[in-house]
């Protein structure tokens, strides 16, 4: 019988149980039409001379009887006939059958060999079945005359017959849950009413097949449906709660449910059909999840219709968990836990391996045995999906103890399905409270790739370490590999704060990886989110690449942190746009760590290059460039640093070709820079201009920004294309060795600025660098 639907497809998937009885029995074998062959064929051609408008028609001048079995109507639980509804054509009373045991022995086939239909190929007969005209529901017998009309084979005949019940009866909602009279459950009164429970679903495909020629049985047994708890064993003292259907074909007892393959009833208690083809000829090992066949209070008879090589008993059929239908289509195997029911001390580790196509999401949420509603938090739950290996955990701890919490889980294997079907539902019982720490809520659902690491330019096994990380001091880093170019953009938010701390996560983007590096300064849960776009998708959003659960079980509150940056570390543009040379992609770190408080830089490159620099510390966005020198060759480009501080700094370059001098300095690459000894009294730079760089100036003496008033301080420094230099108005022509001469300052808080000229014979200078004087 269907089950109920809710906000997730595994209410969708969940079918009620029956209101089938105890004692009901399987029907006998149908027997095989008096009108097959030959006077099948005379019937049909009788009936298109009386019809030749409905050549399927056949309305019999008498009816067989015992072609019509009498259904059994019991309810369990309840002592109150349906009511009689009134006759309806053919005007003949149904044969009352008495309650018999299968006259034949099931024969169990190998798994092997049983035979698996090819759907694809029963189209026309599912077509054929679409185009049922109204007139053949006049009767059983018109009914199955055109069912088969088109089917050539027992296994079309099957077909047809399952695919109009499943599309055409309803289950009888209002009846299960007493809102109105129980619709009766023959045959006849199911053609008439179009509605029923199990029972007339059974019922009439055994009528049906009983026309065809087809045997069958109708079997009733317990299922784990709408009704079905785990926490209150199925044992034999109870009503059976369900019935359905085998047939035989090629000499193979096959088993079928057109209750659960018409569809489920939703959360509302309302029907929607939603046809599968699961429970057609579904194997005995799949069947046998949901299905115990108990008969005429005959176990060890009823067991042979399990069709399986070793029969399971009723006390394992109901401890055993329930694969779902999505489960077993997905191939989801139950690598750790196969009962119902766990007893756990505080949490447990469930997990799951994907046999067939890759599983591309998972999620467990819980539900609360009191209201029955599904809690939306993520707290007591972490599910962690392992692409590589296709493999999932799922760590649950159930929010209270000494009750039963259902925990359903859910997952998917299309990535373009909108939402993911329940696997399997489990209920969790925890012995004693152990006030373990919260789980964060995770908005993209688990913790693992979020996009196939081959189509978005990584390495197949790109993550090798894992994504539920545990750290210790609250130091740590990832790294991974990609094969073309990448940006990237990640974000570490602490258990359940509403924001990310931005100076807790740094990126670093190379010419074959992503590093991601972490502090933290809080015991507990960590999310970190990667996103990323390709290099050249400027205008593209980002997508999420990866998520991390990350617990720190100790971290150090002196921890620097990094500065407050939401982009990321390494390379912004294409460099070979800027002239430079190969090996400032493939050389060049951009996580730098520095032991002496002084760092020089030097990038390879082509032809000349502009540049210029911002630099600040990690709590400080304030430019503090004057610790900053750069300097400039056809070959290279240099950049010197001083710190004053045992801290993380943030360096970005910014560049222009040398040929363009109306364009703007573009941001080419950051750089992050953690300093662990700092200088003691780190001095500025002199102050540059533009021609600096343009005349390729390198300055040797003095590189201190501030110098002594009233003192002589001795300059040198070169350049390729500067003819002579004017310091306080006294000029100095370039040697061999480039420039040398010896300069007297001013007064204090004077500027000391130092002018150069490419034209030995103009009297026009341009500024190249400005001192303090102090």
């Amino acid at each position: 019988l269907p089950g109920v639907s809710g906000k997730f497809a595994q209410d969708s998937r969940a079918h009620m149980g029956c209101c089938c009885s105890k004692s009901s029995s399987v029907a006998p074998l149908g027997q095989a039409d008096p009108r097959n062959g030959k006077a099948q064929v005379q019937a049909l051609s009788e009936l298109r001379t009386q019809d030749k408008t409905e050549p399927w028609l056949f309305q019999p001048r008498s009816v067989n009887a015992s072609a019509v079995p009498k259904i059994q109507t019991k309810w369990s639980n309840d002592d109150v006939k349906p009511k009689v509804e009134p006759k309806v054509e053919p005007k003949v009373e149904p044969k009352v059958e008495p309650k018999v045991k299968p006259k034949v022995e099931p024969k169990v086939e190998p798994q092997s060999i049983i035979f698996k239909p090819d759907i694809a190929a029963l189209k026309h007969i599912d077509e054929h079945v679409k185009r049922t005209p109204l007139a053949a529901r006049r009767s059983l017998e018109s009914l199955a005359a055109y069912l088969g009309s088109a089917a050539t084979s027992d296994l079309e005949k099957i077909r047809a017959v399952y695919k109009w019940i499943t599309g055409n009866i309803s289950y009888d909602v209002d009846g299960y849950f007493g809102k109105k009279d129980k619709s009766p459950n023959d045959a006849a009164s199911v053609l008439r009413t179009g509605k029923s429970v199990c029972e007339g679903y059974a019922t009439i495909c055994l009528s049906l097949c009983q026309l065809l020629g087809i045997e069958c049985v109708k079997i009733s047994g317990y299922s784990k449906g709408f009704s079905y708890n785990p926490t209150k064993p199925l044992t034999t003292d109870k009503d059976t709660s369900h019935a359905w259907n085998a047939v035989k074909l090629n000499g193979q007892w096959r088993l079928i449910d057109t209750t659960w393959g018409a569809g489920p009833v939703n959360s509302d208690h309302k029907f929607e059909r939603n046809e599968t083809d699961f429970y057609f000829l579904t194997d005995p090992e799949v069947f046998i999840e949901a299905h115990f066949p108990y008969i005429n209070s005959d176990m060890a008879e009823s067991k042979k219709w399990q069709l399986l090589k070793n029969p399971i008993d009723l006390s394992t059929f109901s401890s055993r968990v329930k694969r779902e239908k999505a489960c077993i289509e997905h191939q989801v195997e139950l690598v750790s836990h196969n009962k119902a029911l766990v007893d756990v001390d505080g949490e447990v580790t469930l997990k799951f391996r994907g046999n067939g196509k890759p599983l591309t999401s998972f999620s467990a949420k819980f539900v609360n045995p009191s209201t029955g509603e599904r809690l939306s938090s993520d707290k007591y739950v972490a599910t962690v999906l392992d692409h590589h290996k296709n493999e999932v955990t799922v760590t649950a701890r159930p929010p209270s103890s000494g009750v039963y919490w259902k925990l359903d889980v859910f997952g998917k294997t299309n990535e373009a399905a909108k939402t993911s079907d329940c696997i399997v539902s489990y209920h969790l019982q925890s012995k004693s409270d152990r006030h373990l720490p919260e789980f964060p809520d995770n908005s993209l659902g688990y913790y693992g790739l979020h996009e196939s690491p081959e189509k978005a330019g990584f390495t197949k096994d790109c993550v090798n370490c894992g994504f539920f990380i545990k750290n210790q001091g609250g130091v740590h880093a990832l790294e991974i590999p990609f094969t073309k170019p990448q940006q990237a953009l990640a974000k570490l938010i602490f258990a359940n704060d509403s924001k990310p701390d931005k100076r807790a996560c740094a990126v670093e983007v190379t010419n074959n990886c992503l590093r991601i590096n972490l502090r933290m300064r809080r015991i507990g849960y960590y999310v970190l989110q990667l996103f990323f776009k390709e290099f050249n998708a400027q205008d593209s959003a980002f997508s999420c690449l990866a998520v991390f659960l990350i617990e720190c079980t100790t971290a150090l509150s002196a921890l620097e942190m990094f500065p407050d940056y939401n982009g990321f570390y390494g390379i912004q543009l294409n460099p070979k746009d800027f002239s430079f040379a190969h090996q400032f992609v493939t050389e060049t770190e951009f996580f730098i760590k520095d032991s002496d408080g002084q760092c020089e830089l030097k990038f390879p490159t082509t032809e000349l290059v502009y540049a210029v620099v911002s630099l600040c510390s990690a709590d400080d966005s304030a430019d503090i460039r004057e610790f900053s020198l750069v300097e400039t060759k056809k070959d290279y480009l240099k950049v010197n640093i001083r710190m004053s501080r045992n801290f993380f700094y943030k360096l970005q370059l910014f560049c222009k070709p040398s040929n363009s001098n109306r364009e703007r300095y573009k941001l080419l690459a950051n750089f992050l820079i953690e300093c662990t000894r700092p200088l003691d009294q780190p001095r500025q730079f002199p102050e540059t201009y533009a021609s600096f760089s343009k005349e390729q100036v390198s300055l040797e003496s003095p590189r201190d920004g501030e110098l002594s008033a009233n003192s002589e301080v001795v300059f040198k420094l070169t350049s390729p294309t500067l003819k002579k230099l004017m310091v306080n108005s006294s000029v100095h022509s370039r040697t061999e060795a480039g420039f040398e001469f010896v300069v007297r300052t001013g007064p204090a808080g004077s500027d000391l600025t130092v002018y150069g000229s490419a034209d030995k014979s103009a009297n026009s200078y341009v500024g190249i660098c400005k001192y303090r004087v102090v």
